[in-house]
């Protein structure tokens, strides 16, 4: 293939002219009227908003949209962008074999060309599997073999005609509508890689994505050019610790103090689990490493601090916490004057906290945010149709009829219509900026981001108390009453306001725990390989692992002050302008488990408390545990009863690490069960038998869709139906 521009210091979209067109209010305006054209003629449905985006252009984007501006109207916009753009999708990404790996004796990955899988992987599966599991084994094994891709030469040669993200590496892509590559997805096909015997694809994956942060200067949502303007969780750290883990597990190394692991009775399988959450045996992992191996960790370290650096900067809040024992006092929003002198002001002996949401944070930077906000490219009809439900809303029942009349045509922001005040025009914007900060959080969508009341433990607001408006006006979705920060919770009739960058989430905290954790074991197994050949280097890298241990200590305290309830015995996302818990019962609120490096807790009994709490929660069902306990009209992807694999192995995770650093003698399972749920009467709450139990479940549900006819694996499953 072509060879891709050398990369360059970050600079955002300034690197992809192609995002001025594609994030362009007239194409986006000009390419709905299109498709609804084309509907009408046809007598079909609107074609996938999200082809309008993904169709390459046959211009250059400063001819696209001097062409596009010179228009007398939408219709006209419509009618000379058929000229400009390619009327189908292009090929923008080629089948090709994976990156070869040892023990791969033809070099080729046994599917050359994409299309042809051996009928064995490269790791046969392991001994201990029953003959169904190792069926299954094999079939997606070889399964990944046929997913890979390489950038396109077209879209090489000219990226700017394109809204795909070129990649220097070969990817992995799920299929369907998605035909890019997606951030936090990339972390599982990591791990799905490994397990399949491929570390050199999975290395080649984590390369496309230290790339595209070198380029923009963070991780984008995924592989497109309209993607840029926001993240997805922060998993990169994790990609990278897991393929040098697993380096050093394939080379014979990498067992830590207190690192309990999949047992692999066969040999020759990669521990990607670290369970038990103690600090790795760094200097086994050093002595384990390839050159190589090392090489490509120096190059990854400093991208890592990058990501890091990008969300301290642009996704932190700061807020007070009150000293233990103040009667009915709230965490809050710092002040600018206290977020710049680090010191509360008040009440006496508070102090600040940094922790992490999704969506631009700060006064200054929510304003330029809200200025900007615009609807998603690839979802414009559906942002839009959300702003005009909102503006009617908005305007009196007098006014409504003329609001529904007035022309919908979108002007320059592309989320107006005819004589918007500047007031409703803020409060459009700071509906897309809520919307395109739950597309960011990966949880797109779901009722944690709502402020209506919805099922929870009964305790708290629930999501309708605190500084905004009353449970009953938050549950009929109407606006709320003005935080302290000047922004009104915004939503339409009869659905709830949405506010997902007012909230602090548990799911991105612990995310941010677990990068911190990872940097500072990074850094600290750098230290280690430089000690005796480059002292200063090795004394820098000590350094930068304390200030990761020291941010990382800081973070799980915060946590713990701000999202912990000890009457639920388990964390929730935090809602910081009305300074009260949202009430949401969700899967991330155990994520904590995963994610500390002692599980998340400090005592026994913490931990026996909050795996007996995910027990009661309501959560756990047949056929895995569901994201929340809310199903309503709305059917939000991230809400019951759908369960989501990743989620899933989290919590498993999370829960064996609470076995390995707080239980014991639980291996065989002496928790029990009855009818398939855990009793947890083992220790640490029956943490490992839940663990088990949880697993059991999710893999029976993924492999009885897999076992129907033109069987796949899907992206989320039905919790409540038992297979």
């Amino acid at each position: 293939m072509a060879a891709l521009p050398p990369q360059t210091p970050p600079a955002g979209n300034a690197a992809f002219p192609s995002a001025a067109v594609y994030t362009s209010p007239l194409f986006l305006a000009a390419a709905t009227a299109a498709r609804s054209t084309a509907a009408a003629a046809d007598g079909t449905p609107p074609a996938d908003a999200k082809e309008s985006v993904d169709r390459p252009l046959r211009a250059q984007p400063e001819t696209v949209l001097a062409a596009l501006t010179a228009a007398p109207s939408v219709t006209a916009a419509a009618a000379t962008l058929s000229t400009l753009q390619a009327p189908a999708l292009a090929e923008e990404m080629v089948p090709c074999a994976p990156p070869a790996e040892a023990g791969d004796a033809n070099g080729d990955g046994n599917g050359g060309d994409g299309d042809d899988c051996a009928t064995s992987p490269l790791r046969p599966p392991p001994g201990h599997l029953p003959p169904a599991a190792a069926a299954l084994f094999t079939d997606l094994a070889c399964r990944w073999r046929r997913l890979c891709r390489r950038t396109a030469d077209a879209v090489v040669a000219s990226p700017a005609t394109y809204s795909s993200l070129p990649l220097p590496r070969p990817f992995f892509v799920p299929g369907g509508r998605f035909r890019e590559v997606y951030y936090w997805d990339s972390l599982w096909i990591v791990h799905g890689l490994l397990v399949a015997g491929m570390p050199a694809a999975a290395r080649s994956v984590v390369d496309n994505w230290l790339y595209l942060v070198r380029t923009v200067g963070h991780a984008p949502n995924g592989g497109r050019v309209y993607y840029l303007g926001r993240s997805q969780p922060p998993v990169l750290a994790e990609m990278v610790w897991t393929v040098v883990w697993a380096a050093a597990g394939l080379r014979g190394g990498g067992g830590g103090s207190g690192t309990g692991g999949v047992d692999d009775p066969d040999g020759g399988g990669v521990d990607l689990s670290d369970w038990g959450g103690a600090a790795p045996d760094v200097a086994a992992m050093a002595s384990a490493l390839s050159p190589t191996d090392v090489d490509w960790l120096r190059s990854a370290l400093p991208v890592l601090d990058t990501e890091y650096g990008w969300f301290m900067r642009h996704r932190a809040v700061r807020l007070v916490v009150p000293p233990a024992g103040t009667g009915g006092s709230l965490p809050r929003l710092a002040t600018t004057e206290e977020a710049v002198t680090g010191v509360a002001a008040d009440p006496p002996g508070a102090t600040l906290v940094t922790l992490n949401a999704y969506g631009a944070q700060g006064a200054a930077a929510v304003a330029a945010a809200t200025a900007a906000a615009a609807p998603r490219p690839e979802s414009y009809p559906t942002d839009t149709a959300l702003a005009a439900e909102l503006l009617q809303q908005l305007r009196s029942t007098a006014a409504a009829a003329a609001a529904a009349a007035a022309a919908a045509a979108p002007s320059g922001e592309g989320e107006q219509v005819e004589s918007v005040t500047p007031a409703e025009a803020t409060r459009i914007r700071q509906l897309h900026r809520h919307v395109v900060a739950a597309a960011e959080s990966g949880w797109d969508f779901s009722s944690r981001w709502l402020s209506s009341a919805q099922p929870g433990w009964g305790e708290g607001s629930g999501g309708g108390g605190g500084g905004g408006a009353t449970g009953a006006a938050a549950a009929a979705g109407a606006l709320s009453a003005a935080p302290s920060d000047g922004e009104t919770y915004v939503g339409v009739t009869g659905r709830p306001s949405i506010r997902t960058a007012h909230i602090v989430p548990v799911c991105l905290n612990a995310l941010l725990l677990r990068a911190e954790r990872r940097l500072a074991d990074l850094h600290a197994l750098l230290a280690v390989v430089d000690a005796a050949v480059r002292p200063a280097a090795a004394a820098a890298a000590s350094a930068a692992a304390a200030r990761y241990q020291a941010a990382e200590v800081a973070r799980e305290t915060a946590i713990n002050a701000v999202l912990f309830s000890p009457t639920r015995a388990t964390w929730g996302d935090w809602d910081a302008r009305r300074r009260a818990p949202t009430n949401v019962v969700a899967a991330s609120d155990w994520l904590p488990l995963w994610a500390g490096r002692r599980g998340g807790v400090a005592s026994a009994a913490t931990a026996a408390a909050a795996v007996a709490s995910l027990r009661r929660s309501g959560l756990v069902c047949a056929g895995g545990v569901r994201c929340t306990l809310v199903a309503d009209a709305e059917a939000l992807q991230w809400d019951s009863p759908n369960a989501w694999p990743p989620v899933q192995q989290l919590l498993v995770e999370g829960l064996r690490a609470v076995h390995t650093v707080w239980g014991s003698g639980e291996a065989g399972g002496n928790g029990g069960t009855k009818d398939g749920v855990d009793k947890g009467n083992g220790p640490v709450g029956g943490a490992a038998t839940l663990a088990a139990s949880i697993a059991n479940r999710t893999l029976a549900t993924m492999a009885a869709g897999w076992a129907r006819p033109g069987g796949v694996m899907h992206e989320k499953y039905d919790a409540l139906a038992a297979v």
